[in-house]
Parts: C-alpha cells; sequence; structure tokens
C-alpha cells in the first residue's frame, strides 16, 4: 500500500516523534510510506535558516522525505490570506514530489499536523485519518488552529487520537470513527542497554534525577527550582534544546546540559536513580503522549510523574500532585535502584506492534 503522513516535525529533526517511527515501522512491513513535514516558508529561511539535518528524498528502504513550501508561512495563509488557494498549491508540490517516485495515489493519510487540513482535500487518498498527537488548541499559539482541528475532526474517515484526553477535550469520544491508539517507543534501541543495566552499577551516596524533553510552557520550572532549593542533597540533570533561562542556574544541584542526542538516550537514562517528569497542570498536558514514560521505562529506573498520568501498569511509578508530594517522593528515593522490570512487558508498546494496530484502525479491521 501507499501511505502518506503529514507531520508537524520533519525526519532529522532532533525531536523524534511518532511519526516517524511509524512511518519506519510500516516502511519495514513493506509499505510505501511518504512523510511531509510541515511547510518550510521562503521567510522561515530568511529568519532561521534552512532545516538542519533535514533528510530529503529516500531516507530508509521504502521511505521518502520531501521539504514543501511557499514565501509565506502556512500559517499566515491560513490566518490572514487565502488559506484554500495556498493549500491546492501544497497539494500540487505534493503530487509532483511523489509521482517522481512513481506513485500517484494514496491508500491512506495520517495527518498530525491541523495545518495540512485543507491539503488534504486536493490529494489523491482513499481513506483520511487524522492523528492528533495533542490539544492543539490550548498549545502556544495553538488558538489560530482552533477552527482546523475541529474541521479534521469533524470531516476526516477516521480519527486516531494518542490520548483519550484529547477526544474528551473535543467532545468526540465514544464515536464509531475516533479511536485512541497511545504512541510506542523503539523497543529495539532501548534493548541495548538491558546488558548495560544487567551489569555492575557503581554505589551512589547522592540521588541523580534525569529529565529529558522540551523545555516550554508545559515544563514546570517552578516545581524544579523549588524542588532543588529544598533537596539540596539531591542533583536535578536537564537535558533540553530548549532555552534554560527559567532555570535557576545559580543552585548547584541544578545542571542544564543541553540537547541530548537520540542515540545516547538508553545509555544516559540508565546512569540515574529516578527519571523525573516535571510537567505543570495545565490542559495542554493532559494530551501528552506515553512515549517518553515507556523510554523511562525500558530504562530500569524509577519514575516520578504527574498525578493525571496513566502509567499503564507499569511498576516502580510514583505519582505527585503538587510541590509538596513532589519533594517526598525525592526524599523516598534511593540513590541506588534494584529495580528489574521485565522488558518483555513492554513489547505491546513497541512501534512495530502500534504500527500494526493503526493500519488495522485504518482498514477498519479493530475496533
Amino acid at each position: 500500500m501507499n501511505i502518506l503522513f503529514l507531520s508537524h516535525t520533519y525526519i532529522g529533526c532532533r525531536y523524534v516523534v511518532g511519526s516517524h517511527h511509524l512511518s519506519k515501522a510500516l516502511s519495514d512491513l513493506g509499505h510505501c510510506v511518504v512523510h511531509i513535514p510541515h511547510p518550510w516558508s521562503s521567510i522561515h529561511k530568511m529568519v532561521k535558516g534552512e532545516r538542519s539535518n533535514f533528510l530529503e528524498g529516500q531516507v530508509s528502504p521504502n521511505r521518502w522525505q520531501f521539504l514543501i513550501g511557499e514565501l509565506l508561512p502556512s500559517k499566515w495563509n491560513m490566518v490572514a490570506l487565502d488559506f484554500d488557494a495556498h493549500s491546492k498549491r501544497l497539494a500540487k508540490k505534493i503530487i509532483k514530489q511523489c509521482s517522481g517516485i512513481g506513485i500517484d495515489h494514496f491508500d491512506f493519510c495520517f495527518v498530525d499536523d491541523p495545518i495540512f487540513q485543507k491539503t488534504c482535500r486536493y490529494l489523491p487518498i482513499d481513506k483520511l485519518i487524522y492523528r492528533p498527537t495533542d490539544i492543539y488548541p490550548e498549545m502556544p499559539n495553538g488558538r489560530a488552529y482552533k477552527n482546523t482541528d475541529k474541521q479534521l475532526i469533524e470531516k476526516s474517515d477516521i480519527v486516531i487520537a494518542t490520548n483519550k484526553q484529547i477526544l474528551k477535550y473535543h467532545g468526540v469520544e465514544g464515536r464509531h470513527n475516533t479511536f485512541v491508539l497511545n504512541n510506542g517507543f523503539d523497543m529495539e534501541h532501548f534493548s541495548h542497554t538491558q546488558n548495560h543495566i544487567n551489569g555492575k552499577q557503581k554505589v551512589k551516596s547522592r540521588l541523580s534525577t534525569c529529565y529529558v524533553g522540551a523545555l516550554d510552557h508545559r515544563f514546570d520550572f517552578n516545581l524544579i527550582n523549588s524542588a532543588a532549593k529544598v533537596c539540596k542533597e539531591v542533583d536535578f540533570d536537564i537535558y533540553s534544546p530548549g532555552e534554560p533561562d527559567k532555570l535557576d542556574l545559580s543552585l548547584s544541584n541544578i545542571h542544564y546540559l543541553g540537547p541530548l542526542d537520540y542515540q545516547q538516550l538508553p545509555s544516559t537514562l540508565v546512569k540515574y536513580g529516578l527519571l523525573i517528569m516535571p510537567f505543570t497542570f495545565d490542559l495542554s498536558n493532559r494530551g501528552r503522549s506515553p512515549m517518553k514514560l515507556f523510554e523511562y521505562a525500558a530504562s530500569n529506573v524509577p519514575i516520578l510523574v504527574p498525578d493525571y498520568m496513566d502509567t499503564f501498569g507499569i511498576e516502580s511509578v510514583s505519582k505527585y500532585s503538587n510541590l509538596d508530594s513532589f519533594i517526598d517522593a525525592i526524599k523516598r528515593t534511593s540513590p541506588n535502584s534494584n529495580l528489574t522490570r521485565n522488558f518483555e512487558t513492554l513489547k505491546p508498546h513497541s512501534w512495530p506492534v502500534k504500527a500494526k494496530i493503526l493500519l488495522e484502525l485504518a482498514q477498519g479491521k479493530a475496533s
């Protein structure tokens, strides 16, 4: 089959997201998969430069990625210009790129970026599947996508959200064509750390905690800064490409370590005594995918998450509801974990399994 992904994040970006993994897993099954990320305009290029490490053309067997865009950003066209005409032109660019590799139609089109809402109308696709990965209207500057998000919810053949809270937010939970398929994790990528986990570990006298991810409005800077002031005997290591300006780096136990290469993620996580998700209780966080939870779990390290998160029955996951319970959980954590999770119990959350279920839902073979 021919499968198209219209995604918010490009392959090659320092953030590795669900569409990257799913497109790879589906191409491994023998399907021809094209991945188109958010349009990159001439204005983007002038202000931000070329996309760093963008992989163009064939990126792996049966899988391609192409860059599209016009003079002005798509969001400008959506908000103030002729969005329909712009979307038609984007569709023509996609069709032209795909014809160059011998693809003239798609059996399925998976969309996770609302900017492509109208573009989909002008593409040769048999079935449109909207795959929202966040509560987009609650994201920073996300109000502009409220209508396109709603239109995709209403007009798509199928909606497969990555979190049940997304469907609840839109009031479409329980509809015959709406489903939840949580994001997974790269089980093979993390399996290589199991020997390291089972090997000899140095005894530590000081607890070290770790967070890997974005530093945006959903990250609770006050929580980390306040906890670090109280728990002076605990280290808080933060890996992120985001700006650390709201972190209190005057505290000697908060360490901003910059971006972490995805290839180094498994071997880095296993070094810590506690993996944390210091997220706010903002509504937008309720729609988060659990990919980070599964990656943390595969590392055989205790985990601390907000109390609104589904932990999927994973052992040694503590929850916090406020600063006091966050600090209490940290103080109760030993610097040296003897945790041994059954790695096989995470298999249902692996990307190959998720890809097969995604395809079954698209084909109407699952419920």
